[in-house]
């Protein structure tokens, strides 16, 4: 009993340590406005340092950046023997051709996801979504890739399939199916937004197939940070434009389309899986 409480600790331990890094460079911000105020002779403004007001002007994408450099870090004093054993990083011999179509597949899903959201209304249910991407994307576009497109796909794709799907694989008794579901499981959750945990629950089983039929973390990464850098510069290059909105018929059109290629390409990809690389066990069973 000791053992397996043992190893689902080392295992969850990596989001709560992703998620303590990032509270305490918020908290560290704030203290430092507070602190800045009064060294400055400015103790009168202090009222007006409300949780809103520090929420509406910290710079998330700075504190995403320095959690995803930090946990990286951390992840790699850590897990470092294990890493070079396991090859983790290993790129020789990784299939290219369905990491490319990772890498597409990463675009169709953002059509796919974006065109459900909009035709469902569900950014009009879940308001605090548009507030919380407003906030993070749309204003520096390098500090944007360095910290989004590339820090949180890289550091989300080693804990949630290098580590965690990978353990639960191959120290558990649990069926595939049901490890690819509760590692998604918990990556939507650790985004802590309704909206957006749904989605990347969603994503979160398809990052951990490609991982599976790959065998490489690579797969996942180019999926996950194709994804990202999509949405990171399609807002920033469509901030100052005014374009017409197509119709519910186009975005229905547009939707269809991005499923059906999405479909496709995971189809393709389990085609082209590989049978003898990887650092993962083969699991017989599904479900």
């Amino acid at each position: 009993m000791k053992k397996t409480f043992g190893w689902i600790w080392q295992t969850i331990c990596y989001p709560l340590m992703f998620i303590g890094y990032q509270v305490i460079f918020t908290v560290g911000y704030m203290v430092s406005v507070i602190v800045g105020l009064i060294l400055e002779g400015n103790e009168e403004l202090l009222h007006l340092v409300t949780p809103e007001f520090l929420l509406y002007n910290m710079d998330i994408v700075v504190i995403m950046l320095l959690s995803c450099i930090f946990t990286f870090l951390t992840m790699w004093l850590i897990l470092r023997n294990e890493w070079r054993s396991t090859q983790v990083w290993k790129t020789s011999g990784v299939p290219v051709l369905p990491i490319v179509l990772c890498a597409l597949l990463g675009i169709a899903l953002q059509f796919l996801i974006g065109g459900t959201i909009y035709l469902t209304g569900a950014e009009v249910l879940f308001e605090d979504h548009a507030e919380l991407m407003g906030m993070v994307v749309g204003n520096d576009l390098f500090m944007e890739i360095l910290a989004i497109a590339i820090g949180a796909a890289v550091v989300e794709e080693l804990i949630f399939r290098g580590v965690i799907l990978k353990r639960f694989l191959e120290r558990t008794s649990m069926k595939t199916a049901y490890a690819v579901i509760l590692q998604a499981f918990l990556f939507g959750v650790i985004h802590m937004n309704i909206l957006q945990g749904m989605y990347a629950f969603a994503l979160g089983i398809v990052f951990g197939l490609v991982y599976i039929w790959v065998k490489s973390i690579w797969a996942p990464i180019a999926l996950h940070l194709v994804f990202n850098l999509y949405a990171v510069l399609s807002s920033n290059l469509s901030v100052g434009i005014v374009a017409e909105t197509p119709s519910t018929i186009e975005l229905v059109m547009a939707t269809v389309a991005a499923f059906l290629i999405s479909a496709v390409f995971m189809m393709v990809i389990y085609k082209k899986r590989s049978h003898t690389l990887g650092d993962l066990q083969e699991t017989a069973e599904w479900i």
